[in-house]
């Protein structure tokens, strides 16, 4: 395990406040697809779930430094002599503040683009259903081409 010490903290803040920066980022991408859900604008709402894997990506990036740092820190800070150092936590408060509210708005993002994906298979049913009936009458009708008027 890395020895904690100024150089480690100081790397540790910069990678939480990256992290908090592109929970924001994610944070945004989410509150623009909550109105793309609701405007189903399905093209749009696709590329956005692009943008927000890449942002996903980074984070995962950033997280792999950030734990190994913050390890180094939680022993620091519980060891005999360590101390909590307030920006760190107050970072890590924050990060976790953000990614709670990420969660809760994915969530309910998650429910609604449930609810439209079967709002619209009840539609491809409903049509499919009339495509089929109005198939089979145009069958049972006669296709003989003729006009019926008076004289018939």
């Amino acid at each position: 395990m890395m020895r904690f010490s100024q150089d480690v903290g100081a790397r540790l803040l910069e990678t939480l406040r990256q992290e908090l920066e592109v929970f924001g980022q994610i944070y945004e991408v989410t509150e623009k697809q909550t109105e793309l859900i609701a405007a189903d604008d399905i093209t749009a709402f696709d590329e956005s779930l692009d943008s927000r894997q890449e942002l996903i990506e980074k984070i995962n990036e950033l997280h792999q430094d950030t734990n190994v740092l913050m390890q180094s820190y939680i022993a620091y800070s519980g060891s005999a002599g360590g101390k909590k150092i307030n920006e760190i936590e107050q970072a890590n408060t924050k990060l976790r503040n953000v990614i709670a509210k990420c969660a809760a708005l994915n969530g309910k993002n998650e429910a609604a683009a449930k609810e439209k994906s079967e709002e619209y298979r009840q539609r491809i049913e409903k049509l499919s259903l009339e495509r089929k009936t109005f198939g089979s009458y145009i069958q049972t009708v006669a296709n003989t081409h003729e006009l019926f008027d008076k004289m018939t």
